[in-house]
């Protein structure tokens, strides 16, 4: 027998009847992630919390800001940038190419009705709340397939086979007693790291550097992209409000989806090692612990690490750094974001669990020397390029602080 809590039963009965008709109903029908929120309330809110909640540009000011700045930088309809990058950040958008004509329209300066309609219908497509809900829980547990990887622009849908009816597929074998929709096993959620890489690996668009290389960069290790930013698994109920006299703990994880932005990501990837050679020398070790390039994705990322050599009192007697982070160039050499660049110079990033040492000359009277990790979402030598107000992409983010006796 089923009971129910009255908090949400007009919601069940929403679901009920979107679902009614096996035959026609699909899971197009229940996008909106609130939906699954009645059911799967803790997955719900690590989610909204997310990055992945904030892949459309309504939602995320740097990926708004970086059309922009990109569109404009390669002479582009802004549609175009927007449907070329939404193969992963908006992977039900139902518009996955731009008319070429549109383009040339706005370069000539002519007005053709059919294309300025055609223009209206995708602005409305990337307006629409569906799409709007970025990478949600209606995304990654709908795939029922992943393709392999044939070139390097196959990305995100365009490796995604769909799932039909009312199928969620996950981590957990399907129950032929479901209540609201019907459930199936795939590996890709446990096993490998095809889900994860269906977007974070290969390149988003016609330009060379706009690749996202984290599958590239990894080794063949034993972890998993979901067991450092998922973390652990716990025994629970997956969906805790449903008193169902069958329902049982399952292994879960958390869908808050952990990045660099998270100190303790930082800490977990890196260590740090200090070593008196003389009186007046160092050595320095970073440790890369992770099985892929420190940083990694966005190009535009940088991690600093700050050296300050310290008297007995804590003055400051010397400052050092060193920046992990790559270089991309326009083709007249100035620096740019990845997904303009023509060019590549340079790649300071720590390699998949590589060591690295740098050698500090210290000053006389140091007793100590401090070594900070600070990481940014966009370097301080790429803020300038674009405006952006919130502060979260563009403040520094102290994630390690060590001190060494000298």
């Amino acid at each position: 027998m089923l009971f129910f809590k009255k908090s949400f039963i007009t919601l069940c009965l929403g679901i009920s009847f979107a679902f009614a008709n096996e035959g026609a109903a699909t899971i197009d029908s229940v996008w909106n992630p609130s939906l699954c929120k009645e059911c799967h309330k803790e997955q719900y809110m690590a989610w909204k919390t997310s990055l992945h909640a904030k892949s459309h540009e309504e939602s995320n000011e740097l990926y708004k800001v970086l059309i922009d700045y990109t569109s404009k930088a390669l002479y582009k309809p802004r549609n175009e940038t927007v449907t070329e990058c939404g193969a992963c950040h908006n992977p039900k958008l139902k518009i996955k190419q731009v008319d070429p004509n549109i383009a040339l329209s706005k370069i000539y300066g002519i007005e053709v009705k059919s294309l300025q309609n055609m223009e209206k219908t995708i602005q409305s497509e990337i307006d629409s709340d569906m799409v709007k809900t970025g990478m949600s829980c209606y995304i990654c547990h709908n795939v029922d397939k992943i393709n392999k990887q044939k070139h390097e622009h196959d990305v995100g849908y365009k490796r995604f086979e769909w799932a039909r009816g009312i199928l969620i597929t996950g981590p957990y074998e399907g129950d032929e007693n479901y209540i609201f929709h019907k459930t199936a096993k795939r590996d890709f959620f446990r096993e490998n790291d095809e889900l994860c890489l269906s977007c974070h690996q290969g390149m988003g668009s016609k330009m060379k550097f706009s690749a996202y290389n984290t599958g590239i960069e990894s080794t063949k290790n034993a972890q998993r992209c979901t067991d450092c930013h998922m973390g652990d698994t716990k025994m629970n109920y997956l969906s805790p409000n449903l008193k169902v006299d069958t329902l049982q703990k399952r292994e879960i994880k958390n869908h808050f989806f952990r990045g660099a932005r998270n100190s303790r990501i930082l800490n977990e990837a890196i260590d740090l090692s200090f070593e008196k050679i003389s009186n007046s020398k160092a050595k320095l070790t970073l440790h890369n612990l992770v099985s892929h390039n420190v940083p990694t994705g966005f190009g535009g990322r940088s991690i600093v690490i700050e050296i300050s050599a310290m008297s007995k009192t804590g003055e400051i007697l010397a400052n050092n750094d060193f920046t992990l982070r790559t270089i991309y160039n326009k083709a007249d050499g100035s620096e740019t974001f990845q997904y303009s660049a023509f060019t590549f110079s340079k790649d300071t990033r720590l390699k998949a669990f590589e060591n690295r040492s740098y050698d500090l000359q210290i000053p006389d009277g140091t007793k100590s020397v401090k070594v900070e990790v600070i990481y940014y979402v966009i370097a301080p030598e790429l803020q300038n390029l674009i405006d952006i107000k919130d502060e979260t992409f563009t403040k520094p983010y102290k994630a390690i602080s060590r001190i060494f006796k000298f």
